[in-house]
């Protein structure tokens, strides 16, 4: 399905369109600058459409305004709304998780997005920004789950996951009764998931996933 969006204003130079969905230029754009706002609106909404694995784009002509748009993959609803099988993720969100999960991810918009599908599912969400604040939450509150992105400040998902697994074992938790750690992972090249496992991770999910996707791993491990 394909959106898009079309405004009379000043538009834009050929230069400038190669940067406006560009974060780290956005928040120094001279139209941000002079129009108001922090100009990082199209850049947050590009990563968005981005994990709905779609695409996002824009035409301009200085002085006659421009066109923004993007586009998405929907499924065709079916023609028999009771039917289950047409409608697994209305039936998921129907068999409702609960539970306090830790998502650990370091990107805002990333953040914004799973942390509500999470709560659509009946989580209960908390935040860790990377991999040394998963370390002092999962010492200090009592979870169900953790979802860990693999790239992070400080210290990245692997390590982290080491670092849980090792206080565990120095308090006598069996593997067994291990909190179930479900890595996060974008560009994942094959190994990858070896990788997980091997540093004690229970589970993998590639970036862009779909919320059906990130509900059928969750469930298995409950």
């Amino acid at each position: 399905m394909c959106f898009s969006v079309r405004d009379s204003g000043v538009g834009l130079s050929a230069e400038d369109r190669t940067h406006i969905f560009d974060a780290s230029t956005q928040a120094d754009f001279s139209h941000a600058r002079r129009y108001g706002g922090t100009g990082l609106g199209l850049a947050i909404s590009q990563q968005i459409v981005t994990l709905m694995a779609g695409t996002m784009g824009a035409h301009s002509t200085p002085g006659k305004g421009s066109t923004f748009w993007f586009e998405v993959p929907f499924q065709a609803a079916q023609q028999n709304p009771a039917n289950a099988a047409a409608r697994p993720l209305a039936s998921a969100v129907e068999r409702r998780l609960s539970g306090q999960v830790l998502l650990v991810e370091d990107n805002a918009v990333n953040q914004l997005v799973t942390q509500a599908f999470l709560e659509a599912f009946g989580w209960q969400v908390s935040l860790a920004e990377n991999g040394l604040q998963a370390v002092e939450r999962t010492a200090v509150q009592r979870l169900d789950l953790v979802l860990m992105d693999c790239q992070m400040p400080e210290i990245d998902g692997f390590e982290a996951t080491r670092r849980i697994r090792a206080r565990e074992r120095a308090l006598g938790t069996s593997e067994q009764y291990g909190i179930p750690i479900i890595a996060l992972m974008a560009n994942a090249f094959e190994g990858d998931r070896e990788r997980c496992f091997s540093t004690g991770m229970n589970d993998f999910i590639a970036k862009p996933f779909k919320q059906a996707e990130l509900y059928s791993v969750l469930a298995s491990w409950l």
